[in-house]
Parts: C-alpha cells; structure tokens; sequence
C-alpha cells in the first residue's frame, strides 16, 4: 500500500526531554532564514521523493497558512552557523514538517527536533501530536514509532 499514514503520539504519556547533540542549538525562527531552511528541506527530502514547492510559492504558503505560527517552527543549527533541520509543527497539533540535512543525520538532530515538537505542542495543551509519513518510508515510520508514535490508519 502506498500513500501518507497517519501516526499520533499520545502527549499525555511522558517522554524525555531533548537533548542537543554536541555542536547544535535550537534557535529561533526568524524570517530571514527561510531560504535556507528551504534549501534544507529540497536537500533533506530529496532522497525520498518528496515534492517541495519552489521557494516563493513554499514562502507564500507558509505565511499565509492560517495554521502558520513562527514560534511552532523550529531550527538547529550547527556551530558555523549553518541550519541543519527543522521541525514545522502547525498550531493544531500536527507536524507538518521534519527533516535534517542528509550530511548531519544519525546525530540525534531529527529526535530532539521531534522532542522539542511534543513539547510545544503539549504545553498548547494538544492530548496529541499528529503526522503524516510515506508508507514506503519505513525507516521514517520506524523512527517514529521508537518515539512512541503510533499509526491510526
């Protein structure tokens, strides 16, 4: 079977606290990155052949997103400055988007993104986190459920 599934992680249940691998930090979202993190994202997601927008059309959609908030968006970034990952979450509980650059995978970057994600969105006082994946992504959907995630269809 082909096609998105749907995976939820039960906020309620308790889960650890991130922790940053050496040389990276959470920073702030901020505008002005965004070209970058895009780049990250068309890097990132290539591999499995997932489509991302061109940058205008992606920039448009994201700030005009009702569920777009700035401070549901978060970035690490290596010790030269440069962004590595991102995690996207929308205001209603749902993980729109996590990729770590290929070159910086399997550092624990992509779980203390996804961490500070059920984070957030607990403290909005979400019972959830919800996430689509590619079926055919199974070291995704692996990933995923060693974070307690857990599919629904």
């Amino acid at each position: 079977m082909s096609g998105p599934l749907r995976m939820r992680r039960d906020l309620t249940r308790p889960f650890p606290e991130p922790v940053w691998p050496d040389g990276i930090v959470l920073v702030p979202f901020s505008e002005t990155m965004a070209e970058e993190l895009h780049a990250v994202m068309l890097d990132g997601y290539a591999p499995n052949g997932h489509a991302v927008p061109p940058y205008a059309d992606w920039r448009a959609r994201l700030l005009s997103d009702p569920e777009y908030d700035a401070e549901l968006i978060f970035v690490a970034q290596a010790a030269d400055g440069g962004l590595v990952g991102l995690a996207h979450c929308w205001n209603s509980g749902f993980l729109k988007d996590l990729v770590v650059a290929p070159d910086w995978r399997r550092r624990g970057i992509g779980e203390a993104l996804l961490l500070r994600s059920f984070e957030a969105c607990r403290n909005r006082y979400h019972p959830h986190l919800d996430l689509k994946v590619d079926r055919a992504n199974e070291s995704a959907i692996r990933f995923y459920k060693k974070r307690g995630m857990v599919p629904l269809q």
